[in-house]
């Protein structure tokens, strides 16, 4: 389908790719293989982004909703409810704070959670 969003892993190994059908692809850059297909979201993935780590890609529908994804079991992490939110996403520098844009033309920080900080929840 129509392809939204693009970005490379911070290594260079894995492009994503967000899709106006709401998956996310997963690609080597290198061959085009297809290396993996995400659910993603209900209606179109407007955006995505790595981490600086590599380990959490980050998609956003707009009007809908924000996810975080773990990539190596490629399963999502989390997901907010976010009406408002635009067509952008990408995580801060040191990965703490992932910004979106939203549909007042304003940018929304969200305060990102680390792997171990979602594990701790599930295991309490």
């Amino acid at each position: 389908d129509t392809v939204r969003g693009l970005a490379f892993s911070p290594d260079g190994a894995t492009l994503a790719s967000g899709s106006l059908d709401g998956t996310i692809r997963l690609w080597n850059p290198v061959n085009g293989e297809s290396l993996a297909t995400l659910p993603g979201h209900m209606e179109e993935t407007s955006d995505v982004a790595f981490s600086p780590d590599g380990r959490t890609l980050a998609s956003v529908n707009v009007k809908l909703s924000v996810k975080l994804w773990h990539l190596a079991t490629r399963r999502e992490l989390i997901s907010w409810d976010f009406p408002q939110a635009g067509d952008s996403v990408r995580f801060s520098p040191d990965g703490r704070f992932l910004a979106v844009t939203t549909q007042t033309n304003s940018i929304h920080l969200f305060e990102a959670p680390t792997l171990a900080d979602l594990d701790a929840a599930r295991r309490q």
